[in-house]
């Protein structure tokens, strides 16, 4: 076949790759994800040392293995041949069969990637959508270095792209994915006692959120509301919900740190999904207001439009520290972490008063 695109539309959620492939993929075949994203994707947490990375997430099951429109094919590392031509015909075997190939990659070897090519070995996760065997190219989509990290997609040729993925396993990287993770939308499904051969149909759970907003005031885990049995992230090791601001800050702090003349990049990341949060309630309480499910639906959408400027502006004082590694900068930078912080407490305080269960 000399072309093929699967669909994708441009997912609601998409500050890291797991949750922006599933929610793409569902997103281009059925909008019924809304109200699965809406009940589970409040809760946050990041990391209490300040000296690991800046990182800030969902506290949420892992995305491709929870996703109910979202089934997968895992092919381990050990059952793929370690060469270029089998891992091109695998992953357009698995694009003809409707299969969105998922997989690690190292950014030394990939061309669109355009501060990383040829300098910084880094992995991470991208997904393919397609390919075109005339040009030879794989359609990618990926957090993009040359658009300040924004989530889009990209070309890349065959060769590099399964250059980066035998790279990525060879460098000492802990591979997290073991193999190729094949993504595709689910036609049937079956959870037991209950079958259905149609588009699944999700409500609202408004009691799951409002524990896990109840937990985000608290700043409490909410790792035990998914009944993992063990895992490798340790509580006591993580901040959640309202403390990840403090996170932010430690880490703002350690990086406007001076030494000698060098000042550290604030890693942008953290910075990105916590903009995509205020965002996504957003349209939370533009869906609740919809269905009756809250009180002063107007007065809690006029607060998240405040809390939503100051993280806007924060992400883009953070991307002028970034450019400029001016100390001075930091400062304010500070200053609006702690207004985000003080203003997201008092709304997200309403919002649970809203809500009648």
């Amino acid at each position: 076949m000399p072309e093929i695109k699967l669909p994708f539309k441009h997912p609601i959620v998409d500050s890291y790759p797991n949750y922006a492939a599933v929610v793409g993929i569902v997103g281009a075949h059925t909008d019924q994800c809304l109200p699965w994203i809406y009940s589970y994707l409040e809760q946050l947490m990041t990391n209490k040392s300040p000296q690991l990375p800046n990182w800030v997430d969902y506290c949420a099951p892992i995305s491709y293995l929870s996703f109910p429109w979202i089934d997968f094919c895992h092919i381990k590392r050990d059952c793929i041949e370690n060469t270029e031509s089998a891992i091109i015909s695998l992953l357009q075997k698995q694009i003809e069969n409707e299969i969105y190939p998922y997989l690690l990659a190292d950014r030394f070897y990939l061309p669109y990637q355009t501060n990383s090519h040829d300098k910084n070995h880094y992995v991470h996760e991208i997904l393919i959508t397609g390919y075109n065997s005339a040009s030879s190219v794989f359609y990618i989509y990926d957090h993009l270095e040359g658009k300040y990290g924004k989530y889009g997609e990209a070309v890349c040729s065959f060769c590099d792209i399964a250059k980066a993925y035998i790279r990525a396993h060879t460098s000492g990287t802990f591979d997290w994915l073991n193999g190729v993770v094949g993504l595709f939308y689910r036609t049937e499904y079956d959870f037991g006692c209950r079958r259905a051969k149609k588009d699944l149909q999700y409500e609202i759970n408004i009691r799951m959120f409002k524990d896990l907003l109840a937990d985000y005031l608290s700043s409490q885990s909410s790792n035990d509301r998914w009944c993992y049995p063990l895992s490798w992230m340790r509580d006591d090791e993580l901040l959640f919900g309202l403390d990840v601001y403090d996170g932010l800050s430690g880490h703002a702090q350690r990086a406007s740190e001076v030494s000698g003349e060098a000042v550290s990049e604030m890693e942008i990341s953290g910075f990105y999904c916590l903009l995509e949060h205020k965002k996504l309630m957003r349209e939370r309480l533009i869906n609740f207001s919809g269905k009756r499910i809250i009180r002063n639906a107007d007065g809690l959408i006029q607060e998240n439009r405040s809390i939503l400027r100051i993280a806007e502006l924060l992400l883009i004082h953070v991307l002028k520290f970034n450019f400029s590694r001016q100390k001075d900068n930091s400062d304010h930078i500070l200053e609006l972490i702690m207004t985000l912080k003080k203003e997201d407490t008092i709304f997200s305080q309403h919002l649970y008063d809203a809500i009648d269960i």
